[in-house]
């Protein structure tokens, strides 16, 4: 009992002590307020509850005097350190921040055609040079104001107000129209998630009872842009009744950007006020529950913004030198926002090297190995089946069984998983829609895929995956399913490539439909594919250079790393990571000089891309997809997507690509004297834009199969989806749209 006096007697003088501090300090409270505490003081629970909570309190300031008084630490990093501590006590503790812009610029009346699907010029420009000839022009004066700095810099769906006016002159004569923006919204370079690397700033309110403004800048690398026009460049259309009435373009001068620069302001404003905060307390004081108050991440951020506002500011409102700096930290930081995504595009080759896409990858990019599931089909499990071959190459099936159409096998291209076509970073794949139709569905990893563990980096050649990885596969599937006698084959590149050579050199039978993507026996490939095997790049690089040479260079040089670039590979990982913080080892040194290396690959016009894996993609094939068919998960998950590929393997298909037909690894052609061994229903995909293997690919496997077998001609099909280069036939962003309905027609048929 004495204790319980002691803490009692304890607990009552510091309540005393609060009370006359709040009386002192806040002017009082009223009768219906002194009721209120005296509630609290009657009904509190001192030894469970009040105690408790100041104890609780007590750590706190310890904490934070701990931090303040550290006598080594540096009074940036304290700042930092008590950002951190009251982030993690009471959640996100950034002020508000506004900032006042004036833009100036000419709209015109929207000339038909200009807007339609890839024009040749951009709209907003021919509308903006229209409305600067007709002397009609634009004057925007905005304020911008973000009540929580953090959502609006770190939540692309945080919006900030937009507040000001629009001031349109007519060319007529008349006086110049002054809108006031209500409703207004800006946001802060919102990552749009359907394209590659592209950041908008919108701007958008309403004008009047029918106008609508509408605005946005775009950072986004492309021809003839760069980071000061994309961020001083306003997209403007102003919009009444639904249609566009006027557009055009708004631009901020450098004046008018130094002027805006002075009025960037960080502050720290609340609504809240102590006699709201003290009565929540007392409420939960009397209802014994103060404890777990103390601990609530939302009322002890509203009493840090009050107190860091009462006490933080002079007697004329002006933050104090230690609030002042906290804003200033802020302002900072959303400066260094600004910094990071313009260096992110625009950056080069050192924002290339840092390898952003590798530091942004999506998580849950697809379906685990074993037992993952595809999105709103959690109870159709993967069970993968797993072997090795004679050779010792190892290979795999992962069947989704979501009925009994079918069965149907999936096979990727070389160096990419099988399980891509079940990708979760776009609105649907090709193997969700299987799964909607009921198919049986096989996705096998042949032995060029790096999916199976370890990853097979020896010299095996293309034919082997004809003769042996495909016949496996059929026969596997096929004890699986007592009940049929046939499957279905849908293969991209490599893996259709190698299943017809499979079929056409009688190591496969049992296909009643073909459906490939992009590769046949008749590649037909772009000038970068064609020097590469012109020259037996893979050769080189296989064999690498004599360990005479390799000294020499290191000697020349210095660096061993340098000499290790040109050391024999039996292997070239498509998979880049980001680089290391502090030291590199010798292999991230080298991995860093072959990116460098890279660096310069040739990607398709108007495609300049800061991702190292896609350039060590396209060096090792050639444009792979058009990025501008991709949206940013899939581009950013890339790295999980492919992996090791041998460079064995290239060799025949250096043959292949100069010979222009399938050939074995001795060069002979003992693959295309059996037309009639596809004698069956094969359909055949292109991209229009493929400059991998051309369109013209399958159109010469068609011709050769009609002409070889007349009467089954109709057999022999071939779609070519316009838009569309090599892999994004099954990656792209609208494939599910515009890719997979042909896809589920033409198995529906057998």
């Amino acid at each position: 009992m004495k204790r319980i006096d002691e803490s009692y007697e304890e607990s009552t003088e510091v309540a005393n002590d609060l009370w006359n501090l709040a009386k002192d300090k806040l002017g009082g409270f009223t009768l219906r307020e002194r009721f209120e505490f005296d509630k609290a003081y009657y009904k509190c629970d001192m030894q469970h509850d009040v105690g408790p909570a100041f104890k609780e309190i007590t750590a706190y300031l310890d904490k934070i005097i701990s931090i303040i008084f550290e006598p080594n630490a540096p009074n940036t990093e304290k700042a930092k350190d008590l950002i951190k501590y009251f982030t993690t006590v009471v959640g996100d503790i950034s002020p508000s921040l506004s900032f006042d812009e004036t833009m100036r610029g000419s709209l015109g009346t929207p000339i038909a055609g200009v807007g339609r699907d890839n024009p040749i010029s951009d709209a907003y420009v021919v509308n903006a040079a229209s409305g600067a000839a007709e002397g009609c022009t634009v004057v925007g004066n905005f304020t911008v104001l973000s009540p929580d700095l953090e959502k609006t810099t770190n939540d692309c769906n945080h919006a900030a107000g937009l507040s000001g006016h629009v001031i349109i002159n007519r060319p007529d004569g008349s006086d110049p129209k002054d809108y006031t923006i209500s409703n207004g919204v800006f946001e802060l370079l919102k990552l749009d998630t359907e394209h590659v690397d592209k950041w908008l700033m919108t701007y958008s309110g309403d004008l009047d009872k029918h106008k609508k403004f509408k605005g946005y800048k775009t950072l986004n690398r492309r021809p003839g842009s760069n980071w000061w026009t994309d961020l001083t460049t306003l997209n403007v259309d102003i919009i009444e009744d639904d249609a566009v009435i006027l557009q055009g373009q708004m631009k901020l001068g450098l004046q008018d950007l130094l002027k805006q620069a002075q009025t960037i302001r960080a502050k720290y404003d609340t609504d809240e006020t102590i006699t709201e905060l003290v009565k929540t307390a007392l409420d939960a004081i009397a209802d014994q529950t103060f404890k777990d108050l103390v601990k609530d991440k939302d009322y002890l951020n509203k009493f840090f913004r009050f107190a860091i506002n009462y006490f933080g500011k002079d007697a004329e409102g002006k933050p104090k030198s230690a609030l002042a700096d906290l804003e200033m930290y802020f302002e900072a930081q959303a400066g260094a926002l600004f910094a990071k995504l313009v260096f992110e595009t625009y950056g080069g080759l050192p924002a290339y090297l840092y390898n952003f896409p590798a530091q942004n990858e999506p998580k849950d990019i697809m379906p685990r190995q074993e037992d993952g599931h595809v999105p709103d089909f959690p109870d159709i499990l993967g069970k993968t089946t797993k072997a090795t071959t004679p050779d010792g190459a190892r290979i795999q099936l992962t069947r989704f069984e979501a009925g009994t159409k079918g069965p149907v096998i999936l096979a990727s291209g070389f160096g990419v998983k099988a399980m891509s076509f079940a990708l979760n970073t776009t609105d649907t794949s090709i193997v969700r829609e299987l799964i909607k139709e009921g198919y049986d569905i096989w996705l096998f990893d042949h032995r060029a895929s790096p999916a199976n563990t370890p990853a097979n980096v020896g010299d095996y050649s293309v034919d082997d995956i004809a003769s042996v990885d495909w016949p496996w596969a059929v026969e596997t599937v096929l004890k699986a399913r007592s009940d049929v006698d046939s499957v279905q084959v849908v293969a991209h590149c490599l893996g259709a490539l190698t299943v017809m050579m499979s079929v056409l050199g009688g190591y496969s039978t049992n296909i009643r439909q073909l459906i490939i993507n992009q590769f046949s026996v008749h590649p037909v490939t772009g000038s970068f594919n064609q020097i590469k095997s012109d020259i037996n790049i893979a050769k080189m690089i296989r064999e690498g250079l004599s360990p005479e040479w390799r000294a020499a260079i290191e000697k020349l040089t210095g660096s061993a790393a340098t000499a290790s670039l040109f050391a024999p590979r039996k292997s070239f990982d498509l998979t880049t990571h980001a680089p290391p913080s502090g030291d590199m080892d010798d292999k991230a040194t080298t991995d860093l000089m072959i990116n460098t290396l890279l660096w310069n690959v040739p990607f398709p016009s108007g495609e300049p891309c800061y991702s190292p894996t896609c350039h060590r993609i396209f060096g090792a094939f050639g444009p792979v997809y058009l990025h501008a068919n991709l949206n940013q998960k899939t581009h950013n998950a890339l790295g999980e997507l492919v992996g090791p590929v041998a460079t064995f393997a290239f060799e025949q298909l250096g043959l292949i690509m100069s010979k222009g037909r399938a050939v074995n690894a001795a060069g002979e052609n003992v693959y295309l004297t059996h037309p009639e061994r596809l004698d069956f229903p094969v359909h055949m995909m292109a991209g229009s834009l493929n400059e991998l293997v051309l369109p013209d690919t399958t159109l010469r496997t068609q011709h050769w199969l009609r002409h070889a077998l007349p009467s089954s001609a109709d057999k022999f099909t071939r779609q070519v989806f316009s838009g569309y280069g090599h892999l994004d036939c099954f990656w792209g962003r609208d494939a599910g749209r515009d890719i997979y309905p042909s896809i589920l027609k033409e198995l529906a048929k057998y």
